[in-house]
């Protein structure tokens, strides 16, 4: 028995039927038969080397066999991430401080080709996010604003004048009030300078 051809294949999302035809050379009968070979999905490679700095930066480098990247916090609501050339960096502050306490920021890795390709399993690293507040002495005298604003640990901030700069680029403003009679003067913080982190 020789087979000859036929090779028909029905694709699905899992698998594939092959159906092949046999033919007796000598009497002419035919078989025909159907296999059904599985057919998963390629699954991409995990990000390695993922940092997230107090700037709310979040980086890492590259899978093999991906173009493309989802980024979340606490795994919910996933955001397409742009790959770089060989590490990616995407600026994820607002979502990470959106929060305080320990936030867990996951990465997978995307393939455009998705007939043959799936999204990795997620990535995943714990972010610390501590509330800073900011007071005045007497608010008959002045404002501050925002009072209080979340940071990652390891920010540092410094100060001039009646603003606070976080090195994250946020700042914090004094506005003084003057009252009848009287006129306010700023005179300064009681810490100019500092890394946050826990006491």
């Amino acid at each position: 028995i020789h087979t000859n051809e036929t090779f028909n294949l029905e694709n699905d999302d899992d698998f594939e039927k092959i159906k092949v035809k046999a033919k007796d050379t000598e009497t002419n009968a035919e078989k025909e038969a159907t296999f059904v070979i599985t057919i998963g999905k390629k699954q991409t490679d995990e990000v390695t080397n993922v940092s997230v700095s107090p700037t709310g930066a979040v980086t890492f480098t590259n899978s093999s066999n991906s173009d493309g990247y989802l980024i979340s916090v606490d795994g919910v609501n996933y955001t397409p991430v742009i790959a770089g050339d060989t590490t990616t960096t995407y600026n994820y502050l607002t979502e990470i401080t959106s929060a305080k306490g320990t936030r867990k920021v996951y990465i997978k890795s995307t393939n455009s080709d998705s007939g043959n390709y799936k999204e990795s399993d997620p990535v995943t690293v714990d972010v610390t996010v501590y509330s800073l507040s900011v007071n005045v002495n007497n608010d008959d005298y002045g404002t501050v604003s925002p009072s209080s604003i979340n940071v990652i640990s390891g920010a540092t901030y410094s100060a001039s004048d009646n603003v606070i700069t976080l090195s994250d680029g946020r700042q914090i403003t004094t506005t003084k009030k003057n009252e009848a009679e009287y006129t306010t003067t700023f005179t300064g913080w009681s810490s100019e300078s500092e890394t946050i982190s826990q006491d």
